[in-house]
C-alpha cells in the first residue's frame, strides 16, 4: 500500500480486510490504534494472485473498528456510525444511526452490534434493532472495562468475543447467545479463558 493509495494519511495501517465477491477492501483498526485512520483502500480481486488498486475511501465512520459482509454489501463499522460499501459499485454511504459499535456481525438480513458491554441487533432491511435483554445476569454482570471485540453469527446462535478487563489483559469470555430472527435471548454458555489460553 503507497502513500498515494492513502492519500498521504500518515496514520494509516493496514490492519482489517474484508472480501466480498471480486472486491477487497482493506482499513484500519481504531480500536487497536486509538485515533486511526478514516481511509478504506479498495481492490479488484478479479485475478486473486494480483490485486489491482481500485479507489480510496474516506468513511465517514469515524474510523473503522471492525468489517463484515453479507448480500455484496460491506459494513466498516466505527465508533460515530457505519459506512456501508456496495461491492459492486464500491460507493459508500453512512448507514442508519443504530450501525455504530466496536464490533459487528452479519447473518443474512441482521447485523449484530455491540459497543463496550451493550450489544443489540438490527434488522438490515429495515432498519429496526433491539438490545440484547440483560444478557449477563445481575451477578455476571460484565464490567465497565470489558469490551465486546467480535461477533460471529453462527446458525441460530451469535458468538460474542470479549476482552475481560481489557486494560489488564488478565482473561477473556465467550458468550454464545441463541437468536430467532434478529431477537436476542439470554446467553446459554459462557467459557472464561486465562491470559495464558488466548
Amino acid at each position: 500500500i503507497t502513500d498515494a493509495m492513502t492519500e498521504g494519511d500518515a496514520t494509516f495501517a493496514a490492519k482489517r480486510m474484508i472480501a466480498s465477491g471480486n472486491t477487497l477492501v482493506v482499513t484500519d483498526d481504531v480500536f487497536s490504534d486509538y485515533g486511526g485512520s478514516r481511509k478504506a483502500i479498495v481492490f479488484d480481486t478479479t485475478d486473486p494472485a494480483a490485486p489491482v488498486y481500485v479507489k480510496t475511501l474516506s468513511l465517514n465512520n469515524g474510523g473503522t473498528n471492525d468489517l463484515a459482509t453479507g448480500d455484496g454489501v460491506i459494513w466498516a463499522v466505527g465508533e460515530d456510525l457505519s459506512s456501508e460499501i456496495d461491492a459492486a459499485t464500491r460507493q459508500s454511504r453512512a448507514t442508519s444511526e443504530r450501525m455504530y459499535g466496536g464490533a459487528i456481525g452479519v447473518s443474512g438480513a441482521y447485523g449484530f452490534l455491540a459497543y463496550g458491554t451493550d450489544a443489540w441487533a438490527t434488522d438490515i432491511t429495515s432498519e429496526t434493532w433491539n438490545y440484547l435483554p440483560e444478557p449477563y445476569g445481575p451477578d455476571e454482570a460484565l464490567s465497565r472495562y470489558d469490551e465486546i471485540r467480535q461477533i460471529i453469527p453462527y446458525r441460530e446462535h451469535v458468538i460474542y468475543f470479549v476482552d475481560t478487563d481489557r486494560f489488564e489483559s488478565n482473561a477473556a469470555q465467550i458468550l454464545i447467545v441463541p437468536i430467532k430472527g434478529f431477537e436476542l435471548r439470554q446467553v446459554v454458555a459462557k467459557i472464561t479463558l486465562s491470559a495464558h489460553s488466548r
